[in-house]
């Protein structure tokens, strides 16, 4: 259910859920750990692409504003 598990291949998935298991002492095995932290370094690195892609559209549309000679930050309204 986790958005870690759901940026993963349905049989890593299924291959995950099936050897899960918790420890003596109930808490997840050391495998998990790994890759808990390597799918969240996945993760940070596609929102940081995605920000930076957004920032890139921001940035052209606000120049393509100021090329009409409009103010980007104002809404564009219909007369």
């Amino acid at each position: 259910e986790d958005e870690l598990l759901r940026c993963l291949s349905p049989e890593k998935v299924a291959g995950l859920r099936q050897s899960a298991g918790s420890g003596r002492e109930g808490q997840l095995q050391s495998a998990w750990h790994s890759v808990f932290r390597k799918t969240q370094r996945k993760l940070e690195r596609q929102h940081r692409k995605q920000r930076k892609d957004l920032l890139k559209q921001e940035k052209f549309r606000s120049e393509a504003y100021r090329k009409m000679g409009l103010d980007p930050y104002l809404e564009l309204t219909e007369s």
